[in-house]
């Protein structure tokens, strides 16, 4: 598990900065921040159809909106919602266009020519996300049971010693990133062969990790491992 220190640590190695007092701790701390957020926001791109959490509400009339700053993982972005999970009457909303508030639309027969295993759009209601509220328009038919899915913001370390802290589990096959991103700005002001290693670093990191993404999230594509003549 990696600690804060330890990136640290990694951060002034990359950037030949481990006896150089240029660059303070808590400078190399909000590298280390920036570093993961950047990660994270690369990942949750390329894993589009895997990096995600999910929860299930009911609104009850006539409320139509929902708290996100509550979430656990924190939330950061939306990526769907679905009406009625777990039933035969799930349907997929649209995302919410304020030149249709007042529109419901729909078809006089929605499920017509779906086959069974599909997710319809709902003809009635789209989602809208103000800020940490997600709100189901129009309001008034939002009652009902939802599920959304969400990407978790990334979990900051506040201090260098911050003892709750720890790299979420499923960013840590890519620490090197964060490593080498912090070392990178940690070199902000400097024209040196070491920064510009780094940046061919970090590009080749980034596109192993869309490479991985679409490796890991297509079954049906090979795997290229290296061997054979």
């Amino acid at each position: 598990m990696a600690l804060i220190t330890d990136l640290i640590q990694a951060a002034k190695e990359n950037a030949d900065k481990v006896h150089d007092d240029q660059v303070s701790d808590d400078e190399w701390l909000r590298h280390i921040r920036n570093a993961l957020t950047e990660l994270q926001a690369l990942v949750a791109n390329a894993y589009r159809d895997t990096f995600f959490d999910t929860f299930d509400f009911t609104l009850s009339s006539p409320s139509y909106s929902f708290s996100l700053g509550g979430l656990s993982p924190k939330f950061w972005r939306l990526k769907g919602v679905d009406s009625d999970p777990d039933t035969l009457q799930r349907v997929a909303l649209r995302p919410f266009n304020f030149g249709e508030r007042a529109t419901v639309g729909g078809l006089q027969y929605p499920w017509w020519g779906t086959p069974i295993q599909g997710v319809p759009w709902c003809p009635t209601r789209t989602y809208h996300v103000l800020g940490q509220t997600l709100q189901i328009q129009p309001q008034e038919v939002a009652a009902g049971r939802y599920r959304i899915y969400y990407v978790r913001a990334v979990i900051l370390p506040v201090s260098i010693a911050d003892p709750d802290w720890a790299l979420d589990t499923e960013l840590e096959r890519w620490v090197e990133y964060v490593e080498v991103a912090a070392a990178r700005r940690g070199l902000w002001k400097e024209e040196s062969d070491t920064r510009a290693t780094l940046d061919q670093r970090l590009l080749q990191m980034r596109a192993d990790i869309l490479e991985d993404a679409e490796q890991d999230e297509n079954e049906l594509s090979i795997t290229d491992v290296g061997w054979g003549y």
